[in-house]
């Protein structure tokens, strides 16, 4: 995979992008769903996030949902391309005056987790976070002993860059979960794309 530029996008649009065997669409309020709110009332799913369940109402998803400008902030739905089934959703927030963005994916689906989903989602969104948004650095933060996230950074690039002792409250009364920082550069991502170093596919193509 090489560094050159990602075809342009049209910032403020609802984005549409496949990705080999998903499709990644903008959310909006009419595209909440149940299941969408369930996931954020899932211990097991909110756990992996270091949080417990929202108690959310289809009202208090939709207004999430609104938050969102496709500018620097986005929230965009994970469907399958075969059967159009939403199954998750991925969250990019830049911040323009730092040059850093942070993202966060949750599948909500539990049938496909470790399958390999965010691995081939990455694909999209580490060159899309650089290429589009202009960012130097994409900074992720594991709360919890979330093994497999942990991975999933050390696969992609990321460096380890600090631990966060007792940071968060748990899902638990009385629980205090670690945060591991990591941090991706943009001239370590330049460099391993120059040097064929990516462990991610190629590049996804835009949806029609």
């Amino acid at each position: 995979m090489s560094a050159m530029p990602a075809p342009a996008i049209s910032r403020g649009s609802p984005l549409r992008v496949q990705t080999p065997h998903f499709e990644l669409r903008s959310l909006t309020p009419e595209m909440v769903t149940d299941d969408y709110v369930s996931w954020w009332n899932d211990a097991l799913i909110q756990a992996q996030l270091g949080s417990r369940p929202r108690g959310w109402t289809l009202e208090h998803a939709r207004r999430h949902v609104e938050r969102f400008d496709n500018k620097w902030s986005f929230h965009l739905g994970i469907y399958t391309r075969d059967e159009e089934r939403l199954i998750g959703f991925t969250t990019i927030l830049a911040n323009p005056r730092t040059g850093v963005s942070v993202t966060n994916r949750v599948l909500g689906d539990k049938s496909y987790w470790r399958k390999g989903v965010s691995k081939e989602l990455s694909a999209w969104t580490i060159p899309f976070v650089f290429e589009q948004l202009g960012m130097q650095k994409i900074k992720a933060e594991v709360r919890g002993p979330n093994a497999s996230s942990i991975a999933l950074c050390e696969y992609l690039g990321f460096e380890r860059e600090g631990l966060l002792r007792r940071e968060l409250p748990g899902g638990k009364p009385g629980e205090r979960l670690d945060v591991h920082v990591f941090g991706f550069l943009r001239e370590d991502w330049m460099a391993k794309c120059a040097n064929h170093q990516s462990p991610w596919s190629p590049r996804p193509k835009p949806g029609r």
